[in-house]
């Protein structure tokens, strides 16, 4: 029993230190060059509260738990509008080019944060969302790394496909 606790918290240090050292990456974000990001976002299944769409420049905020009215949030830029049925297209002004990783959600009842779920699948979001790349981890919203895209001035445009933690598991959407 005692090198099995050993064990755990050696684990658990381990990961730790992963988690930090991840959240050291250089973006090398360019301020001179400015950029249009348009986010088409997908998969919108009523037209009640408010499609957010987030640009991190860090891993902190993109690894945070998407309470985007929480005042610790370190994110690079967010833009809130009205959800319309099917598709729609965001668009953010002025981003220096370079790197970010951008998540959009579903914010139904208009709450400013991602709501979880309670019962069955505890933590896990129960509004629709996306990341950048399309990607999504198993058990979290998973690496900031692979969410990164390029964003080049003048523009550039990017695709995010909305869905529930359990679907994007299901392979459903």
């Amino acid at each position: 029993m005692k090198y099995l606790s050993i064990l755990l918290m050696l684990a658990l240090l381990s990961a730790c230190a992963a988690i930090s050292s991840k959240q050291s990456v250089n973006l090398d974000n360019d301020n001179s060059q400015a950029a249009k990001v348009v986010v088409t976002v997908n998969g919108i299944e009523n037209s009640d509260g408010n499609i957010i769409v987030v640009m991190h420049d860090n891993a902190h905020s993109y690894h945070s738990d998407m309470n985007f009215k929480n005042g610790e949030s370190r994110f690079f830029r967010m833009v809130e509008v009205p959800a319309q049925t099917g598709s729609m297209q965001v668009v953010i002004d002025d981003v220096p080019a370079g790197r970010y990783a951008i998540n959009a959600a579903h914010d139904e009842n208009a709450d400013r944060k991602v709501n979880r779920n309670i019962f069955p699948f505890t933590g896990m979001p129960k509004e629709r969302y996306g990341i950048s790349n399309n990607y999504h981890g198993y058990i979290s919203k998973g690496s900031f790394e692979k969410a990164l895209v390029n964003i080049e001035a003048p523009a550039t445009e990017l695709t995010i496909n909305l869905s529930t933690h359990v679907n994007k598991l299901l392979g459903r959407d």
